[in-house]
Order: C-alpha cells, then structure tokens, then sequence
C-alpha cells in the first residue's frame, strides 16, 4: 500500500470516475434518440439464421429513466462521501475520531492468553 501514497492516485481515481459517469451519460443520449414517426426502423446489419435482423430502435422509457436515476445518484452520493480521490465528501465522514490524531491504537488491551495459569482449569 505504500506504493499509492502520491497525491497522483487521488486525480486517477476522480478522473476515472468522473470520465465513467460522463460517459453513461453520452452513451444515454446517443441510444434514446426517438423514432420518427412513419419512418420505418432500420436495421443494425446483424442477422442470425438468415432471416432474424435486429432492428435498431431507440431504449425502452424505463430503462431511459432508470440511467438518469442511476446518473444523478452517483453523482448526489460522490458529492456526499468520500469517492473521488482526496475529496471528503460534504458529510466529512473522514474526519478524524475524538482523539484528534485520526489514529487508532490497535494494541490489545490485555496480555492474557488462554494457557496463562489459572485461566484454563
């Protein structure tokens, strides 16, 4: 883990993100486009079995909507949390704990063990 300590990973990680959801985004817009009516629906050129074609029509409304749901929850819930690099969110659930440092002991808090005299009989 060390290796990751360069403040280079924190954009990577935003710039990945950001790209990805911009990206469903486009992807959203160019495969709802809406049919013309009276036109007759084209074909994507695939063809199965001789006579099987698949038509190219637009997303079904649901799933249209479904993305744009799916879109604006990712971008409301990196705005919120911790996602994007260095950015901490705006309900700061990296701050650190009461003790200030932000550390935590990991230490055990006893050194008994289960073959310490008197503990097992």
């Amino acid at each position: 883990m060390s290796d990751f300590v360069s403040g280079f990973w924190n954009i990577y990680i935003a710039l990945v993100t950001l790209v990805s959801i911009l990206a469903c985004g486009v992807l959203l817009k160019v495969m709802s486009t809406k049919r013309v009516p009276g036109k007759s629906v084209g074909t994507t050129g695939h063809v199965w079995d001789e006579s099987l074609e698949e038509y190219n029509n637009p997303l079904p409304r649901w799933w249209f909507w479904m993305f744009v749901i799916t879109i604006v929850f990712a971008l409301i819930y990196l705005a919120l949390y911790p996602g994007l690099g260095s950015y901490a969110g705006t309900n700061s659930w990296t701050k650190p704990l009461r003790g200030g440092s932000g550390s935590v002991d990991l230490t055990p808090k006893c050194s008994l063990t289960p073959f310490d005299e008197g503990v097992v009989g």
